[in-house]
Parts: structure tokens; C-alpha cells; sequence
């Protein structure tokens, strides 16, 4: 419809055909919520290849992706999963995934809970279906978990100061005794307290930012705005480990391609090049602890949850040398 030249056509057939476009556009949009709404019904399982550690490489492992419980589970063979409990399994709450810059086929599944995964699939169209598959998961999960603790924030709100800056918007109310006290106290004020008293108001006017329209007061007062700390956080710490893995990249191809500060073969026998390494090694532990630290509280957000909707929880923790 974009490439059609509306131009041959009278004003009656454009119009016509923009309804059509229009009720195209609406049917691809219906279909996009059925898709979205059959992967998360139906659970995606199959081999791919995972990094167990530096020694072993990648091995190939039988992974399961449990829509209904949002857990990811893999099994170091398919005929596995009937008798054996899983190698590792964790729970995509709060997890994201995003394909590696290294090849086509590797993605990262980042966990809040211990390492993340690397896995790699057979080819780019294969592994674009389990990142949409786990994506979709992860985040219906973490929108359920929010949904199901809502209720019980709410109240806990109530009895807790909150840690955000609020910006104090009741209505000023006034009746007529403050109107008396108020007009007793300026008749018996004198000339000069009346001078200075109406200085100092005009400097506090002069600083103080405009007073909201009325209409935003009471808007603000009814719907508090909230702002979850926990987002903002797995939204920090993906930022931080994509700084940090191209921070890994450049220092890694000192050695492969030197430049002018390391003209020779071997760069680790320089100071400035160990001075390198150590940053590197020091930001991806920096990175790694306060993830487990984000990982500790979101923990107890999960059994807050669970405990609120009654379900329980058999994931088990995840085995990073398996």
C-alpha cells in the first residue's frame, strides 16, 4: 500500500483505499496479539549448544523454555527430562535476552539470579525464534509478578515512609476562622513587620518554582506517580554490562591488533597494558556483585509474590559448570 500511487486514482477510490489500508493494519495487529498470545501458551523446547566453562567450551544441551511457570530448563539430553531432574534450571522473572554481536547464531539470556546464560543455536533464523520465544516469556512473567504484588505494596506504602522525594500537593483549605486569625494578626502588626514581612514573601516567590495549575493539584493528589526501583535497575545493570563487554572487546583486541601504544607482538609485558587488564577484571567483578546483590532482593520479591498468590516455586539453582 506504501509503494501505490494515489495520485491515478479519484478522491472516492483514495478514500476507499485508505479504509481498506486501515482495516488491513488492524487485522495485522489482531494477529500479532494471537501470536504473542499462542507462544506464551505453548512452550518451546530443543537442543542448542551452551558455554559450560573455559575448559569444556560449548556443549550441547537439551534446553525446555515452560511457558505456564515461566522457568527455563535444560537436560543434558532429551530422553533426560522423563527420569532425571534438570542440570540447571532458572526463572526468566525479571531476565532478558539479547543476541550476541560475536556471530549469528550466540544469544545471552541475563539472569538476575547467579550467572547468565551464553548459548548459540544452529543458525540466525533459529535463534531469532528462541530469543522472541523467551522474551515473550520473561516478559509476561515480570508483568505478572508485578500485578499479583501490587495490591500488598500498596498497603505496605501506607504504613512506610517512602525513599522518593514528594512533592507535597494538598489543596490549601480555608475557612473563616483563618480568615479572622489572619486579618486580627495584620491589624496588629506594625508598619515596619508589615515591610519586611512582605519582602521576605516576595523573595520566597522569587525562589520557589510556579504553583501547579488546580487541575494538575488534583490529579497528582488522587493518582500518586511510582516509580519501580526494580525496573530502573535491570535497566541500569543492561546498560552497565553492554559498556562493560565493549570495555572487554577493545582491551582483547590490543593483543590481536596493535596499535600505536603497543607496537610490538606482546603488549602484556607493558604496565599500561596490565593497567588494562586489571580495570577489566575489576569492572567485571564490580558488575557481577551487585548484580547478586540485585539478585538477593529480587529473590524476596519473588516469594513476597509467591507467598501473595498462594503458588510455589520448584526451580531449582542454576549449574554453571553443567
Amino acid at each position: 500500500m506504501n509503494n501505490v500511487d494515489l495520485g491515478d486514482f479519484s478522491e472516492a477510490e483514495r478514500r476507499k483505499l485508505l479504509e481498506v489500508n486501515k482495516v488491513a493494519q488492524s487485522f495485522k495487529m489482531e494477529e500479532d496479539r494471537f501470536t504473542f498470545r499462542d507462544m506464551i501458551r505453548q512452550s518451546l523446547e530443543g537442543q542448542l549448544l551452551k558455554f559450560t566453562n573455559v575448559m569444556k567450551g560449548y556443549q550441547y544441551r537439551w534446553v525446555v523454555v515452560d511457558s505456564a511457570t515461566g522457568l527455563l530448563e535444560y537436560y543434558e539430553r532429551e530422553e533426560h527430562k522423563r527420569y532425571q531432574k534438570p542440570r540447571g534450571c532458572v526463572n526468566l522473572v525479571f531476565a532478558t535476552v539479547c543476541p550476541s554481536d560475536e556471530d549469528s547464531q550466540t544469544f545471552i539470556v541475563n539472569i538476575s539470579q547467579g550467572e547468565n546464560l551464553r548459548l548459540k543455536a544452529a543458525d540466525a533464523k533459529e535463534r531469532q525464534l528462541w530469543v522472541n520465544h523467551i522474551r515473550a516469556v520473561a516478559e509476561y512473567h515480570t508483568e505478572k509478578a508485578f500485578d499479583q504484588t501490587s495490591l500488598s505494596n500498596l498497603s505496605l506504602t501506607a504504613q512506610r515512609p517512602s525513599l522518593l522525594p514528594v512533592k507535597d500537593s494538598r489543596p490549601v483549605m480555608s475557612n473563616s476562622s483563618n480568615s479572622d486569625h489572619q486579618s486580627r494578626s495584620q491589624r496588629t502588626s506594625t508598619s515596619t513587620y508589615g515591610l519586611s514581612r512582605a519582602g521576605r514573601s516576595a523573595e520566597k516567590k522569587f525562589l520557589e518554582p510556579p504553583s501547579p495549575h488546580p487541575s494538575e493539584v488534583t490529579s497528582s493528589s488522587s493518582v500518586p506517580a511510582i516509580v519501580d526501583p526494580y525496573l530502573q535497575l535491570n535497566e541500569l545493570f543492561r546498560l552497565l554490562e553492554r559498556e562493560g563487554n565493549l570495555l572487554s572487546k577493545e582491551i582483547d583486541d590490543l593483543y590481536t591488533r596493535p596499535t600505536v601504544a603497543f607496537s610490538s607482538r606482546n603488549p602484556e609485558v607493558t604496565e599500561l597494558y596490565r593497567n588494562l587488564l586489571l580495570i577489566k577484571a575489576t569492572s567485571q567483578a564490580s558488575i557481577k556483585s551487585l548484580k547478586q546483590c540485585l539478585g538477593g532482593l529480587q529473590r524476596d520479591f519473588a516469594a513476597s509474590a509467591q507467598s501473595v498468590s498462594g503458588g510455589n516455586n520448584n526451580s531449582t539453582p542454576l549449574d554453571t559448570t553443567s
